[in-house]
Order: structure tokens, then C-alpha cells, then sequence
């Protein structure tokens, strides 16, 4: 029978017919690959590059940088020299500080509120 129905896959695939029957649409899929490669490259269109000649070329700008000198290098910065002369606050300058700018966002009602 040339269209034998299977029960499954596995009687399928010992049948001989099911491995003619694959081998010849393999066969037919490389046979219309081949006619469309053909036809395609017959039917194709030429494509036409036309250089612009009224625009110019891009041309990169190209800078050679220089490296730090070691003496500039051992200058010290404004951030090191600012952070250096930085004095630690006590605690209690600390909280005064909070409460003035609790007291300037929330109000004068907020340090009755606190504690």
C-alpha cells in the first residue's frame, strides 16, 4: 500500500515506504531550492551604486594626548586639601544642627512633638 496509515511512530519508521517516501520529498525540496536559486538570479535587477560626488568624505579628527608629568601628578588636589582641613563635629553639635533644620522644615511645632 502506498498510503499505509501506522498506528505509530515506531512501525512508521520501520516501514520501508516511509523512508522512500521521505527520501523523494527531500529529493523535490532540493529540486525547487535549485529552480529558485535559477530564477532568482536571472530575474534579479542590476543595482546601480552612483558615488555622491558633492558630498565629502568623513574624515576623523585625530588628537595625541599627553600624559601627567610625575610633578603633576604630586600636586595635590582641592578635594584631598578641603578634606584634609574637614573637623569632626561633637554629638552635641551634631543634634543642634538637626533640630534647627527640623525646626526650619517641620515648624516650631515639631520640637514640642520629639520628646
Amino acid at each position: 500500500m502506498a498510503d499505509e496509515v501506522f498506528d505509530n511512530w515506531e512501525d512508521a519508521a520501520e516501514s520501508e515506504n516511509f523512508d522512500k517516501k521521505l527520501d523523494e520529498i527531500e529529493r523535490q525540496q532540493r529540486e525547487k531550492e535549485v529552480k529558485t536559486k535559477t530564477t532568482s538570479r536571472t530575474q534579479m535587477d542590476p543595482v546601480i551604486v552612483e558615488e555622491d560626488s558633492k558630498s565629502t568624505a568623513f574624515q576623523p579628527q585625530i588628537r595625541i594626548l599627553k600624559r601627567a608629568t610625575e610633578q603633576e601628578c604630586q600636586r595635590p588636589s582641592h578635594k584631598t586639601a578641603n578634606s584634609v582641613q574637614v573637623q569632626q563635629k561633637t554629638l552635641a553639635e551634631r543634634e543642634a544642627e538637626y533640630a534647627a533644620a527640623r525646626a526650619r522644615i517641620l515648624g516650631s511645632d515639631s520640637e514640642s512633638n520629639t520628646r
